[in-house]
């Protein structure tokens, strides 16, 4: 599973969100590539919240947060086809709180992106 960080026009409460586009199909059903992840950094994390997390190695997933505990955080895909994932604690840049998602056809804007194409007519 990866994500794509762009820019996207989706309505959010608080002020310092960001979107991600969704690609795999680690978080299937609950979350379906390419649909659109509304990411709130500010929000305080918990086991059993969805979260997206950068490494170290610059891996970047959303998972489901199982637990953090003893230097280690334990993830967890909905898919069953995927493992658990162990990360040490001091190996990850950041784990932000994933505050919904939203399918592709509901975000009406995407920059770099035309919002719609004209047919000429013939």
């Amino acid at each position: 599973m990866s994500a794509v960080q762009t820019t996207a026009n989706i309505p959010a409460k608080h002020h310092y969100v960001y979107a991600m586009r969704m690609i795999g199909d680690s978080m299937a059903p609950r979350v379906m590539a390419g649909e659109w992840l509304v990411i709130e950094p500010s929000q305080p994390i918990e086991p059993g919240d969805d979260v997206v997390v950068k490494t170290m190695a610059e891996e970047v997933m959303v998972k489901r947060m199982v637990s953090q505990r003893d230097g280690e955080i334990i993830l967890a895909s909905v898919n069953d086809e995927f493992e658990r994932i162990t990360v040490a604690a001091e190996d990850v840049v950041f784990i932000h709180f994933v505050g919904g998602f939203h399918p592709a056809r509901k975000v009406k804007q995407r920059i770099g992106e035309p919002v719609c194409q004209r047919r000429s007519a013939a």
